[in-house]
């Protein structure tokens, strides 16, 4: 028989959406969810119900009869005697309910129930309660006690940082280093490293309180934040080169490093220190760790695959040189996942594996099966945002189709261009100017361009919930981990 489960909702509106969700197993309320502004859990649309690939085949069943308590009104419902309802998983990326997932459920309501229905005969039993939906999940036994995973905030996250930074002008002050050179290399740390959004570090944290599934202890979010500040040292390196590269004039609303007065080319060997930072806080506070050589081993591994995707970056798509058949979807791809992809999406979740010890072979491969196609469908968001998405969203005007950039849209554009609409892509796009610009914009609506994203947008998230609903859990890697990521990016607008 299948397992019985407790009816925990009412209050999910078919004409719109409430302002909370509450979640109770009888007299217990488990959570209050904030479940406002959250499309895929908007029931008067077509994001819930059966997922990718489920058809109309009902996936579970539980008992609602009476003799299980499971009757409606205390086991004095319309199903009192009858057999079982069949259901389908609620398919949501509501961040608030992610820790629900794959056991959340819905009852689909179709049609009406009666007593004297016969079950087998139905594709889909169900009934209209008056608050909507009916949301179902596994009893509480099934279910963590009060040790779900938490997850950080900005806040908790910089706090750590000001030891870490101690931690690494102590190890250069051994050497004797001048008071002069040691306060250069703070500001080095305090402009470039820290002031970020840090969304790579603080997923250290987060993905490890996934795993196991409960708040992290003082001593467990230090190391994992300490992996995760190490990730923003990376990115850190990794800006202060690249904005040398590309010229770039700002970075996070100020000068970027190499701007700033008295700075110039000394950024070159501080880009280098920001390196050296990540192996004296690994070699502090991991030496002993039974994974020390293997996460070295994975910052040299992704450090060098970032690197070879800025080097095909470069070579493609120089600011003074067009060339727009240097382009291809291939060459995109090949940069957008080693330039962004391993560092950004594989580096923290493989982190979180070793920190734990469970950084198996099945695992280290099932995340980089999953997030490597996230961190693609990433930077094509960014480069779909950069000529769709609004300044006041992003952040940012964006500027790829002046700067000549090998971006998504314009590989789709060369991909579909008509003869005549390539000689336009010829004439207009790297070119610094308003006019140029707007005329490759014009081009890009005229080929509907955005419709094009968002039917690959649609395409890839399916596929990537799908491969996410087919990880083996039995090494300890869980699917909420990546459940957790898609959810930060699917359908934002900045």
């Amino acid at each position: 028989m299948a397992p019985r489960f407790c009816q925990l909702a009412s209050g999910v509106c078919l004409g719109g959406m409430p302002k909370l969700l509450h979640l109770q197993p009888g007299a217990h309320r488990l959570r209050e969810l904030a479940a406002s502004g959250t499309k895929p859990l908007d029931v008067a649309g077509a994001a819930v119900g059966p997922p990718e690939g489920a058809g109309t085949k009902p996936i579970g069943a539980t008992d609602l009869s009476a003799a299980n308590g499971g009757g409606l009104g205390g086991g004095r419902g319309p199903l009192d005697g009858q057999g079982r309802l069949p259901l389908v998983p609620l398919n949501t990326n509501n961040i608030s309910l992610l820790h629900l997932r794959p056991r959340l459920e819905v009852a689909i309501s179709t049609l009406p129930l009666r007593a004297s229905s016969t079950f087998e005969q139905r594709r889909y039993i169900s009934f209209t309660l008056k608050g909507g939906l009916r949301i179902l999940v596994p009893p509480p036994e099934f279910w963590p006690k009060d040790n779900m995973a938490k997850q950080t905030t900005i806040k908790e996250f910089e706090a750590v940082f000001p030891k870490l930074q101690d931690d690494v002008l102590s190890w250069a002050k051994q050497y004797n280093l001048p008071q002069q050179q040691l306060d250069w290399y703070k500001a080095a740390l305090e402009n470039n490293a820290y002031g970020g959004k840090c969304n790579r570090g603080m997923s250290v944290p987060d993905s490890v309180s996934i795993l196991i599934n409960k708040p992290l202890s003082e001593d467990e979010y230090f190391k994992a934040a300490t992996l995760g500040w190490m990730i923003e040292l990376l990115q850190a390196f990794f800006l202060v080169s690249d904005d040398m590269m590309d010229g770039s004039i700002t970075r996070r609303g100020k000068p970027c490093w190499y701007r700033q007065e008295g700075v110039g080319m000394i950024a070159i060997n501080d880009a280098f220190l920001l390196e050296s930072a990540i192996y004296t806080l690994l070699k502090k506070y991991f030496k002993t760790h039974p994974a020390y050589v293997d996460i070295m081993e994975l910052f040299h591994e992704v450090t060098l695959q970032t690197e070879l995707g800025q080097l095909c970056d470069l070579l493609t798509a120089p600011e003074d040189v067009v060339n727009l058949d240097n382009f291809s979807l291939e060459k995109y791809t090949f940069i957008v996942i080693y330039k962004t992809a391993y560092y950004s999406f594989y580096l923290p979740v493989a982190l979180a594996l070793h920190m734990l010890n469970i950084a198996t072979p099945k695992n280290l491969k099932q995340a980089e099966d999953i997030l490597i196609p996230m961190g693609e469908y990433f930077q094509v968001q960014d480069d779909y945002l950069d000529n769709f998405g609004l300044p006041e969203h992003i952040g940012k005007i964006g500027t790829d189709i002046q700067d000549n950039k090998c971006s998504w849209l314009v590989n789709q554009a060369l991909r579909l261009a008509t003869p005549e609409q390539r000689k336009v892509l010829e004439e207009h796009y790297g070119k610094k100017d308003k006019a140029h610009e707007a005329e490759i914009k014009k081009l890009y609506d005229e080929m509907k361009l955005e419709q094009v994203y968002q039917e690959y947008e649609e395409k890839i998230v399916g596929e990537i919930r799908t491969k996410i609903s087919q990880v083996d859990e039995a090494d300890g890697l869980k699917k909420s981990v990546f459940y957790a990521f898609l959810s930060k990016i699917y359908k934002r607008s900045k």
